[in-house]
C-alpha cells in the first residue's frame, strides 16, 4: 500500500473528492454482487449529502496522490429505514453507528484497504457508540468474510425491493440483505 494515505473528515472532504467517490460508488454498486442494480447518480449524490446533513456522516478515504483507491461512509444508524424494528430493538439503548457504504477500486482490492477503512471507522466510533452495524447484499460473500474476520456477527436479514435495469427497462426485484453487528468493548 505504498503511497496511500487515509483521510477522514466530514462533508468538506466528501465534497473535495465527490467526483471520484461517486464514480467508484456507481461502479461498485452496479457490478459484481450488485450486477443489474439501477442507480441514478444524481439521486445517490443527494442521498449522500443527506447523510451528512441529517445523520452525522463521516467520510473515510484511501487516496494515492490524486486518485481514490477506496472509501467508507459512516452515519448514525437512524438513516437506515430498511432496518426492521425487530432488529433495531436488539440494539438496545444508546447510539449505534452504521457503515453506510464501503467500496474499494478493483485495482486496489485484496490489499487490505477495505479492512483498514472498517478498522478506522470502528476505532473512531469507540468513544461514543455501543455498536457498529452494516447491511450488505446477501450474495456479497467477500464483504461478509471481511466483516466476520473483523469481529462482526450476523444479526439478521431483510428482503427489500430493489430497482433493476433489464433490457433498458426498469423493474423491481426482491434482494436479500444481511446485517452484521460489531459490539463495542464495554457494552
Amino acid at each position: 500500500m505504498t503511497g496511500c494515505e487515509m483521510r477522514t473528515g466530514g462533508i468538506g472532504l466528501f465534497h473535495a473528492w465527490e467526483r471520484q467517490v461517486l464514480a467508484l460508488y456507481m461502479e461498485a454498486f452496479t457490478t459484481g454482487a450488485y450486477a443489474g442494480h439501477y442507480l441514478d447518480e444524481a439521486a445517490e449524490r443527494g442521498w449522500i449529502y443527506r447523510l451528512f446533513r441529517d445523520h452525522a456522516a463521516r467520510c473515510h478515504l484511501w487516496v494515492t496522490g490524486d486518485t481514490l483507491a477506496g472509501f467508507l461512509l459512516s452515519a448514525d444508524a437512524c438513516y437506515d429505514r430498511k432496518l426492521p424494528a425487530s432488529l433495531r430493538s436488539t440494539l438496545g439503548d444508546g447510539p449505534v453507528l452504521s457503515i453506510a457504504e464501503l467500496a474499494v477500486a478493483p485495482s486496489w482490492r485484496a490489499r487490505g484497504l477495505g479492512e483498514a477503512l472498517v478498522r478506522r471507522c470502528v476505532e473512531e466510533a469507540a468513544p461514543g457508540y455501543r455498536d457498529v452495524i452494516v447491511r450488505s447484499n446477501g450474495n456479497a460473500a467477500a464483504a461478509h468474510r471481511l466483516y466476520l474476520r473483523l469481529g462482526f456477527e450476523p444479526f439478521g436479514s431483510v428482503r427489500v425491493r430493489n430497482d433493476m435495469l433489464s433490457d433498458g427497462r426498469h423493474g423491481v426485484e426482491w434482494v436479500d440483505k444481511q446485517y452484521f453487528r460489531y459490539r463495542m468493548a464495554g457494552h
